[in-house]
C-alpha cells in the first residue's frame, strides 16, 4: 500500500522540496497549534450538542476528501473509463509541458465528488 501523501497535488509534485521540508517541519506544527494555543487562553465550555455536531462534520469533511481523492486516482489509472454510481465518468484529457521540454498526459475528473 502506498503512502496516500504522495497521491496528493503536495505529495505528487513536491517530492522533497523547501515546502515538505519547512512546512511540515516547522509551520504545520505551529499552525495546527493554534486552535489549542488560543483556547488554552480562551476557554469556551461546550455543550454535548455541539461537540457531536463538530465531529460529525469533521468526519464527514475528511471521508468526503478522501472519496474525491480515491476518484481522482481510480480516473487516471483506469484513464476516465469507470462509473460512479452507475454513470459514467466525465473527464477531459489535459496534456502540458514541463520545463525540460517533456510532453505529459493526464485525466481530469470533472463528475464525481
Amino acid at each position: 500500500m502506498s503512502c496516500r501523501f504522495f497521491e496528493t497535488l503536495d505529495g505528487a509534485h513536491e517530492r522533497f522540496s523547501f515546502y515538505s521540508v519547512f512546512g511540515f517541519a516547522v509551520m504545520m506544527p505551529h499552525l495546527w497549534t493554534l486552535q489549542t494555543q488560543y483556547l488554552a487562553s480562551h476557554p469556551v465550555q461546550l455543550s454535548t450538542p455541539p461537540v457531536v455536531l463538530l465531529v460529525i462534520g469533521f468526519a464527514a469533511g475528511w471521508t468526503l476528501n478522501h472519496i474525491a481523492n480515491d476518484q481522482k486516482n481510480i480516473s487516471r489509472r483506469t484513464e476516465g473509463k469507470f462509473r460512479i454510481a452507475g454513470q459514467e465518468v466525465e473527464t477531459v484529457e489535459a496534456k502540458y509541458q514541463t520545463a525540460d521540454g517533456k510532453i505529459h498526459r493526464t485525466v481530469l475528473l470533472c463528475s464525481g465528488l
